[in-house]
């Protein structure tokens, strides 16, 4: 039995690597609800996190970045998978040589429709600190 959650990570890797938003959206279903950790409460629509994916990857200009994924935990079943995993993305200039990085927390849950394992929702976030409310995120920079 293949791992759901293993082949949506090398899928999501790639197409970010690409920076292929019509790629990166197929692993996603057409009605995804989306937590993201940037600027919105939530993405309700397959049109919007697609717009969404190629803001970010036009914004890249020609850096790319490379997705590492750590520690990564699923559960599987006969229609529903989920997963979590600590995922670092890190831009890249054309030579290779790391710009900077940012590491967030994720979670999914994929449903299986006509034997394609789908994204229905994602999650990504990052702790508050619970005195000055301010979010705590690694992020690493090597201009600084």
């Amino acid at each position: 039995m293949t791992n759901p959650v293993l082949e949506f990570t090398a899928a999501y890797k790639a197409a970010v690597y690409e920076k292929n938003a019509d790629h990166f959206t197929s692993l996603y279903s057409k009605q995804v609800r989306i937590f993201d950790a940037w600027d919105v409460w939530s993405i309700e629509s397959f049109a919007v996190w697609h717009k969404t994916a190629e803001d970010w990857f036009s914004s890249l200009n020609s850096e790319r970045v490379v997705v590492d994924f750590e520690d990564i935990r699923f559960q599987l079943g006969d229609q529903f998978c989920s997963g979590s995993a600590f995922v670092t993305y890190s831009a890249v200039d054309a030579t290779g040589r790391k710009l900077r990085a940012l590491t967030n927390r994720h979670t999914w849950i994929l449903e299986k429709v006509d034997a394609a394992w789908k994204v229905i929702h994602e999650h990504s976030s990052a702790p508050a600190d619970a005195e000055t409310q301010k979010v705590l995120s690694k992020f690493e920079s090597s201009t600084l």
